[in-house]
């Protein structure tokens, strides 16, 4: 997926996102990834190609992160939004989730997440 300029300049500037670093990805109205950043794919060494049409339960073996990251999932997807702390991997990210159009009459997520330095 090649992000247009407009969004790039969003991530960067307005999110203070650095697209090496912070992971990003969106997901369907099935929790399904239709998209992950190279960030994401290699904290959790799968490749782009093995992730898509994929759920959290089929890489995640940590019990405690999978039941965080469905649970919040699960919360963002029905209040539109959410904005919380998340520990996994020894690290506290910030993450901002946001319910999204994906048009088709779909929903999905897409998923900001910065380590925490504070």
């Amino acid at each position: 997926m090649i992000l247009n300029k407009n969004i790039d300049f969003f991530i960067k500037n307005v999110l203070n996102l650095d697209l090496t670093h912070d992971i990003i990805f969106i997901k369907n109205n099935n929790f399904e990834y239709i998209y992950a950043n190279n960030v994401f794919r290699k904290i959790f060494e799968i490749n782009l190609e093995d992730i898509i049409g994929k759920t959290d339960t089929d890489f995640i073996k940590d019990e405690i992160l999978l039941k965080t990251c469905q649970e919040s999932d699960i919360y963002a997807f029905k209040n539109n939004y959410l904005i919380c702390n998340e520990h996994a991997f020894d690290q506290e990210f910030k993450v901002l989730k946001l319910k999204i159009d994906l048009g088709h009459n779909e929903a999905g997520i897409l998923c900001f997440a910065k380590i925490n330095n504070n």
